[in-house]
């Protein structure tokens, strides 16, 4: 929780699960464990990614701030977690070049940035409608592969711009795993 965001306390509680919430800001919460951390965005991704640089479990289930918990989180990882990582597919684009050009055009971040990855992404030979996912909802193994996979993805946005999504799809084609998919709509709906 890097920025203006609220912290949203869980409407249900898993009580062998533990509750971190990384922020810059003074905020306290019975539920969650507070874990203080200076940066913007780009940090925030690196949590966000590099989860297992931040602490060490065997699973990681990483919801956005604008989130709230309201299900039990072991039938939810029953549930959709059929691989080591399950993301959502986006539910508007299929497209990170697409992605890009509505970041750009909502002044999500610099245009240069974004153009700059986006040629990179053309001239390696990147495919259009590759596919997009969203994954401010998901859930990760602490694994080897997953853990090699999210280093390659975090040095994407490291080196361009900090929105995840466009990087990704990027990553996955360079890097092929196995996702499991979670649907939108109604994984998107659990936490809303």
């Amino acid at each position: 929780m890097l920025g203006d965001y609220k912290l949203n306390e869980p409407n249900h509680l898993n009580s062998d699960w533990e509750h971190l919430c990384f922020t810059n800001k003074n905020v306290k919460s019975k539920i969650w464990n507070i874990i203080k951390t200076k940066g913007g965005q780009k940090k925030s991704r690196e949590i966000k990614i590099r989860s297992d640089q931040f602490f060490d479990y065997d699973l990681c289930l990483y919801i956005d701030t604008r989130f709230t918990i309201k299900i039990d989180l072991d039938k939810f990882v029953d549930q959709y977690l059929k691989t080591d990582l399950a993301v959502m597919r986006h539910n508007k684009r299929n497209c990170s070049y697409d992605e890009g050009t509505f970041c750009i055009k909502i002044n999500k971040d610099k245009k240069q940035t974004i153009e700059k990855q986006l040629d990179e992404y053309r001239k390696d030979g990147f495919p259009k409608e590759f596919g997009l996912f969203a994954p401010g909802i998901m859930i990760k193994k602490n694994t080897e592969e997953v853990n090699h996979f999210m280093k390659l993805w975090y040095d994407e946005v490291e080196k361009h711009s900090y929105r995840d999504i466009i990087s990704f799809s990027y990553v996955l084609w360079k890097n092929p795993i196995n996702l499991s998919l979670m649907p939108f709509k109604e994984t998107y709906g659990r936490f809303i």
